[in-house]
């Protein structure tokens, strides 16, 4: 027992010395009693940035801030006026780890009263974590300068995020929250626990009307199914879209005959679109590269006879204009009435193609960790030469599914369409990076890939 005359702990040098060095005005009392005290001086040092407005970039990936640190955070981002980019990825949002360790499987949570306590626990921390999310989409609405929020990271190899457990509920809020936000173009949520109920609520936000300013969006989680879903309402929105990141997720053979059949030929905005670890085959490859070759408007012969008609009719109507001076007779004269007609004529039937089937626009597109056959060759070198793609990412992580012969085709392709001095319409292929390490390449085969275009590089090697 301590005696009478021994002052309290709170009263020691010791602790006195470490409570100056937390300002309780950037971090409260629950904070600095649940995080490390080392994860604290970090997280105050950070928080006094954004509330000085002296910090556009905050990367917390990796700190364990769990729901407490993240109400500081969003605190924080309520206020300030310089921050443009948050990353929260692997922060414990949604700590449900914690409660694991806490309760038992449920068919033996009631067998005895003393486990109630534990189910109370998983309740209170079910609580919190809706808060922490519901506070982060509170704090958002609020902000008036962040551009990008990450909740997720993509890595290389396959991942479950673990430390990212927003479910449905955290999602409904940030959908809810993006809906006329002025500055916010750019969404990543990463987590397991998200299933199509989540994604419903996000694809609603996105067709509203003034949800008008997203230009990104990236889901991570193998529960998604209905990649028709996210597909519609990749249309109907008014944002315009320009990037879609999709890997981890569950696509599929079926979601790739989707974005091929549907999206390329819909939507005219998409030009990144990445699809790693998305479990998807040759039959889904071969959708997907038929999909934007039969979409693009670069070597379409029916767009081509448009172009060339309308350049026909300008030169004509360009000469007559010229020659306006010169007196015309009556057949001159509706001559140049029919020219314009054709004119008219030429526009309309240009402006309904682009309308109906709509351009690819395409430029990089990343399917790396996917099964790869050379069945999909032919589809991937008309793709290659149809469109308007400058980076192409195939890159495999298992030997035994990669591209074997039908890599001498890809070759074949790029040698065709080398760069030509020539302005003739077809010229030179668009594609500027070819990513295919980890398929396996013989030394000859290697060294033909690296020479056979002078303006594609071409990736090649172990994993």
């Amino acid at each position: 027992m301590a005696s009478v005359n021994t002052p309290p702990w709170w009263l020691s040098l010791e602790n006195k010395t470490e409570r100056k060095k937390l300002d309780y005005t950037l971090i409260t009392r629950k904070q600095s009693m649940n995080l490390p005290r080392k994860l604290l001086f970090t997280l105050q040092n950070i928080l006094r940035k954004i509330y000085d407005n002296k910090i556009t970039n905050i990367n917390l990936t990796n700190l364990e801030l769990g729901n407490y640190g993240i109400l500081a955070v969003v605190s924080a981002l309520e206020k300030t006026r310089s921050l443009t980019y948050l990353n929260l990825t692997n922060t414990n949002m949604g700590d449900f780890a914690l409660v694991s360790k806490f309760y038992p499987p449920l068919d033996k949570l009631l067998s005895n009263m003393y486990n109630i306590y534990y189910l109370i626990i998983c309740v209170y921390y079910v609580l919190l974590t809706c808060t922490s999310q519901k506070r982060l989409a509170i704090g958002l609405a609020k902000n008036r300068s962040l551009t990008s929020l990450v909740c997720g990271q993509r890595h290389i190899t396959r991942n479950n995020h673990k430390d990212n457990l927003i479910g449905n509920v955290g999602l409904k809020a940030l959908s809810e929250s993006i809906i006329g936000h002025p500055t916010l173009t750019y969404l990543d949520v990463s987590s397991d626990r998200i299933t199509d109920f989540g994604i419903e609520s996000m694809c609603v936000a996105l067709e509203d009307p003034n949800c008008n300013n997203m230009s990104g969006l990236a889901f991570g989680t193998k529960k998604i199914k209905k990649i028709n879903r996210i597909v519609q309402s990749l249309i109907l929105t008014p944002s315009f879209i320009t990037e879609l990141n999709l890997s981890n997720c569950n696509v599929g053979n079926t979601g790739c005959e989707i974005i091929g059949n549907v999206l390329f030929k819909e939507n005219k905005s998409i030009i990144v679109l990445k699809l790693k670890f998305s479990n998807i085959g040759p039959q889904g490859m071969i959708a997907l590269f038929n999909g934007i070759s039969d979409s693009s408007l670069l070597h379409n012969p029916a767009v081509i006879s448009i172009m060339k008609e309308e350049k026909i009719i300008t030169t004509t109507r360009k000469n007559s204009t010229n020659n306006a001076n010169i007196p015309m007779n009556k057949n001159q004269q509706e001559q140049d009435n029919d020219d314009e007609e054709e004119d008219e004529y030429g526009k309309k039937q240009s402006e309904k193609y682009t309308s109906s089937t709509g351009p690819c626009v395409l430029q990089y597109l990343d399917l790396t960790g996917n099964d790869f056959s050379d069945i999909a060759v032919p589809s991937l070198c008309k793709a290659i030469v149809n469109s308007y793609l400058e980076t192409l990412i195939l890159r495999s992580t298992s030997w035994m599914k990669g591209f074997g012969d039908g890599l001498y085709q890809i070759a074949d392709v790029l040698e065709e369409y080398d760069y030509d001095l020539d302005d003739s319409f077809e010229s030179a292929i668009s594609l500027a990076m070819l990513d295919v390490r980890g398929h396996e390449i013989g030394e000859s085969l290697e060294m033909r890939l690296w020479r056979c275009n002078e303006g594609t590089c071409v990736l090649t090697g172990e994993h």
